[in-house]
């Protein structure tokens, strides 16, 4: 293997800057037909890596063959708090439980999440959003998994209850 092969076969890394929206750099990554790029903050440092699958998970939630349970995986603890599945569209959230979750920005728990601390956060972690106590139980490397969600008083009330899944 000689340098000029290697050369040969290289191509030049794609940068984006941090907080693209998400449906343009969908776009850009069709039209490029790049599959990952470097997400660079304002001053070139790289600060992290994004692929598609990060841009397509982030806008629909999570996904794969088993199409899962048909609302957003929910569990009243009967103490004012609920154990909620980070991949849940927020949308289908208040709808389902009478929240007011922001819906402005990203379309999940987990977007909402990572969107308000502009980080992954670390298991134990917690957040208020939009009143909305949130205690982050489970994190991967690339991403929140499961949360408790304290609902404002005012919101408890109104839960559908036959809604929650389980």
């Amino acid at each position: 293997l000689t340098e000029q092969v290697l050369l040969s076969k290289t191509e030049e890394p794609y940068f984006v800057p941090e907080g693209s929206p998400l449906n343009k750099q969908l776009v850009n990554f069709q039209r490029l037909k790049q599959r990952f790029a470097f997400a660079v903050d304002e001053y070139g440092d790289i600060q992290g890596l994004v692929t598609t699958e990060d841009v397509i998970r982030e806008i629909v939630g999570e996904f794969g063959t088993d199409p899962g349970p048909v609302g957003p995986e929910v569990a009243d603890q009967g103490d004012g708090t609920f154990l909620v599945d980070a991949g849940a569209n927020v949308r289908q959230l208040n709808q389902l439980m009478n929240w007011d979750l922001p819906t402005e920005g990203p379309k999940t728990l987990n977007g909402l999440i990572v969107e308000q601390l502009e980080t992954i956060p670390e298991t134990g972690a917690t957040l208020t959003v939009a009143g909305y106590s949130i205690a982050i139980l489970d994190t991967t490397e690339h991403a929140i998994r499961k949360v408790r969600l304290n609902v404002p008083e005012t919101r408890t009330a109104g839960a559908k209850l036959t809604a929650i899944g389980g």
